[in-house]
């Protein structure tokens, strides 16, 4: 069996178990990237050379449109799924590769992009000056820490300004297309958030209510748009690098508005426990590690609790 009919077979066998653009991006990656280059052999013949060629030629000549190289987070996606493959293959006893080890390529620890207060004051001065409902998006995330694709499928029917709650229940992503006659094609795809904790219920700030009111539409509207037609990511991407400009902001992408909710939150006491459901994490080790940065200044002021033993 080759690699190629063992890929094919496992996407099918997975297909009705994983989420619609979980399935779309591991079919893919397949066939850009694992099946052009390993498809041919056959799976008991992989072996490591074969996969360290594989390994170095994405790392250096990996880009679809030919201007470099993958990173090594995508390589090691790629790698993942061949793993995967591999393990399907014993289940079916089928001829594998007994002696393939798989180097997974040395990843950086990413920079995480957090506004400093200041950044954050000069921005929600002309947020809050617009008070269109582009800004409010934008308002919501930071005071929210709500991703860009939840702020896409937002309707105002999950918002409760009474109760001062959101309820983040669907998000909105373009997908690549997996029927292999449009295969170069994408399309919208709104769906559940990426995990079952990532459906939650998010309190609103007080000083938010009077502002959203201004802008409040009917409940099937999206919040974006104010109309039944919603605005994806991409589009409004394009708006958040204008309204960032205006304050020479134009290096923090919009996840930065994530980060900086959570950074803000454990500045001020936060408790963890809390703002790990907010953000919709299965446990808070992950709020701990991805989003809670603490600036040097809370560094210092924790430093100064110590006491000389002589004094």
């Amino acid at each position: 069996i080759t690699v190629e009919q063992l890929m094919r077979e496992w996407l099918l066998y997975i297909k009705q178990n994983v989420k619609e653009s979980t399935f779309a991006k591991y079919t893919h990656l397949t066939n850009a990237h694992i099946l052009p280059k390993l498809g041919k052999y056959e799976l008991r013949k992989l072996d490591n050379k074969k996969m360290d060629v594989f390994i170095c030629d994405k790392l250096q000549n990996g880009k679809l449109n030919g201007s470099g190289g993958l990173s090594p987070k995508t390589v090691s996606d790629l790698l993942s799924l061949i793993s995967q493959e591999i393990q399907f293959a014993k289940e079916r006893n089928y001829p594998y590769p007994q002696n393939l080890i798989i180097h997974y390529p040395k990843q950086s620890k990413p920079q995480i992009q957090v506004l400093s207060t200041k950044q954050q004051q000069e921005l929600e001065k002309i947020l809050f000056c617009n008070g269109d409902s582009i800004s409010m998006g934008i308002i919501v995330s930071l005071y929210t820490g709500m991703r860009i694709g939840e702020i896409c499928a937002l309707k105002w029917g999950d918002i409760n300004l009474e109760d001062k709650t959101i309820y983040v229940k669907r998000t909105l992503m373009r997908i690549q297309e997996t029927n292999p006659e449009n295969e170069k094609r994408t399309k919208i795809l709104i769906d559940k958030p990426k995990s079952d904790s990532s459906i939650r219920i998010i309190p609103i700030a007080s000083f938010l209510i009077p502002y959203l009111q201004l802008i409040k539409k009917k409940s099937h509207c999206y919040f974006l748009t104010g109309t039944s037609g919603y605005m994806e990511p991409r589009a409004y991407f394009q708006k958040y690098k204008k309204l960032m400009s205006k304050c020479n902001l134009n290096n923090f992408n919009y996840h930065a508005l994530r980060h900086t909710f959570a950074t803000r939150c454990v500045e001020k006491g936060f408790d963890i426990k809390s703002l790990s459901e907010i953000l919709g994490h299965s446990d808070v080790t992950i709020t701990l590690r991805r989003y809670v940065h603490p600036s040097l200044d809370i560094k210092k002021q924790q430093i100064e609790l110590l006491k000389s033993a002589v004094c």
